[in-house]
This record gives C-alpha cells, structure tokens and sequence, in this order.
C-alpha cells in the first residue's frame, strides 16, 4: 500500500497479460506486493504490473530511482492541482522566495495549508539582530519574518548582466591605464 514515485519511464509485466509502460517520469504508483526479483505496482488507472529491480536501479550507480510518493517538492508538484495543498517549510521560510511559494500556493483548488517551523524562523530572526540584544521574538516578528522571505524575489544572472560587466571592467581598466600614463608623464615633466 506504500506510494512511490517514479524518475522514467518505467515498463512492466503486466499482470493482465501483456508488457507496457505502467508509469513515467513524476507518476505516484502503490506498491501491492513486494518479491525477490522486484515489486508489483497499481497505477492509477489500476492497471498493476511486475517491475524487476534492474528496471528501477540506475545504471551507473545501482541505486534505486524511486521517491516516497505521499510527498513532493515544489518543482516536482509544478503543474499539478489537487484539492487540496500543504506547503511544508521545516527548515523555516528562509528556504524559500517568492517564485517556489507563488508555485506551491497555486496548486490547490479549495484548501491550501502552509507550514513552518517556528524554531527556525525564531533561530533566523535572532541570526539577524545584535549579538546580546534583549528584545522578545514575538509572534508578530515570526510573521513578519515568514512574510519577508515568501516575498522574495532573486534575480538571476543572465548573459546580458555579464555582458555590462565585461563593459563595466573594461572601462575601469581603461581609466586606470589613463591614470597611470598621466603619471607617467608628470614624472617625466618634472624630471
């Protein structure tokens, strides 16, 4: 009855006859029995097929390709809607910025839940304030704190933003090579 989740597309034995794909790459399929040569899983059209464990191992390294399925991050949940949703932060808001949030909290239809720790956030307040500053971390800190790095924004560096840094390095290196050959001929000047 355990949900996991797959990294390929996987094919199977099908227990109805018949051998196909019973899942790709980010599907939740429930694991009905469990053998020595691998595991027999259900889709969810129902259909349940046997898949070895050479199937589900990555080539190179043997590890197993496989996920708890009762759980995603925000980029494997990108463009699926459910009912509901709960956004998890247990390390705090610190983890996240305003793209990852805006993503999770337009997953559900009805109900969306957003959880985090409020240790961490307590932790990453006082990381920010003076070291023996006596003030409490009150309830309204820990919201503000939370509302600040969900309303994050960072800015990625493009080819363009390199580009005006090349130019910015340029002229300064120019300048100073200006500066040194003006030096040069006051010193030449006066002997």
């Amino acid at each position: 009855g355990e949900k996991i989740r797959l990294f390929a597309r996987t094919n199977a034995a099908m227990l109805d006859g018949g051998k196909g794909a019973i899942g790709d790459n980010g599907s939740i399929l429930e694991i009905t029995s469990i053998r020595d040569e691998g595991l027999v899983l259900r889709n969810d059209h129902g259909r349940e097929g046997f898949v070895k464990w050479d199937t589900l191992a990555d080539k190179e390294t043997g590890r197993m390709r496989l996920a708890y399925g009762y759980a995603m991050t925000t980029n494997t949940a990108q463009g699926i809607t459910t009912t509901e949703h709960i956004f998890v932060t247990p390390g705090g808001s610190q983890t996240t910025d305003g793209f990852k949030t805006y993503v999770s909290g337009s997953r559900h239809r009805e109900r969306d839940y957003w959880l985090t720790s409020e240790g961490a956030e307590r932790q990453e307040i006082a990381g920010r304030r003076p070291l023996g500053d006596p003030r409490p971390i009150r309830e309204n800190d820990i919201w503000t704190n939370w509302t600040r790095n969900i309303a994050r924004q960072p800015q990625k560096t493009n080819a363009l933003d390199l580009v005006k840094l090349g130019e910015e390095a340029r002229r300064n290196a120019a300048r100073a090579f200006l500066k040194g050959l003006a030096a040069d001929e006051k010193r030449e000047a006066t002997g």
